[in-house]
């Protein structure tokens, strides 16, 4: 799926730029969070797939396209959006009896 008026090159770069940041920032939380967290590769999955998202959101709000930049700053507040959003939720889940 291509988003909004991205080339296919800005595409490319932010995939790889979302794997590679995901990867090494996914095991710095790993060490930071413990078994709150989901492991390095499971960080690095959560923080692309969020990257992704906030891409989308930003897409959504119709900002203007042109804003290479502040589309970057979405995608990595997505990333780091969904995986706190993850962890509170395994948190409180971990606290529960079931």
């Amino acid at each position: 799926m291509m988003l909004g008026d991205l080339s296919v090159e800005w595409s490319t770069i932010f995939a790889i730029l979302a794997l590679m940041g995901g990867f090494l920032v996914g095991q710095a939380m790993d060490a930071v969070m413990g078994r709150q967290g989901f492991g390095a590769l499971g960080n690095m999955i959560v923080l692309a797939a969020g990257f992704y998202l906030g891409l989308m959101a930003y897409e959504a709000m119709r900002m203007p396209m042109d804003a290479t930049e502040i589309r970057f700053a979405a995608g990595i507040a997505g990333g780091f959006g969904s995986l706190f959003f993850l962890a509170v939720v395994k948190r409180i889940l971990m606290r529960m009896d079931f």
